[in-house]
């Protein structure tokens, strides 16, 4: 392949100027500010005592062995693409599995009544 195919970088082939940053600074309308606010609320979330955005709250990723306690308080929901790895204890209960090895589970509420009636 090497006698066919050879490396060139951006900088050894284009003559491009630097980047340029502007800061621009706009006056918002009142509707425009009203739904800026109103995201901006929406966008954060308060998780386990830090001020979070929701992207990071909602996407944990787990490791095997891994263990996530649910108080019950939270409205909180799982998908995975292995729900066979995944197992929850429900009061001191046996281990219910999500699912099957390698089933895609996708927005299973992780409430103790919504599980049990569920699995």
């Amino acid at each position: 392949l090497k006698a066919f195919s050879y490396r060139v970088l951006k900088d050894e082939c284009l003559d491009l100027p630097k980047k340029t940053f502007m800061r621009r600074t706009i006056k918002l309308t009142k509707e425009q500010e009203h739904a800026y606010k109103q995201m901006s609320q929406l966008a954060l979330a308060q998780f386990k005592g830090k001020l979070m955005t929701t992207a990071t709250v909602m996407t944990q990723l787990m490791r095997d062995g891994d263990t996530y306690i649910v108080d019950g308080a939270e409205n909180l929901y799982l998908s995975t693409g292995n729900a066979g790895g995944i197992e929850f204890v429900i009061s001191g209960d046996d281990a219910i599995s999500a699912g099957a090895v390698g089933e895609i589970v996708r927005d299973l509420p992780l409430s103790v009544d919504k599980l049990r009636a569920r699995l």
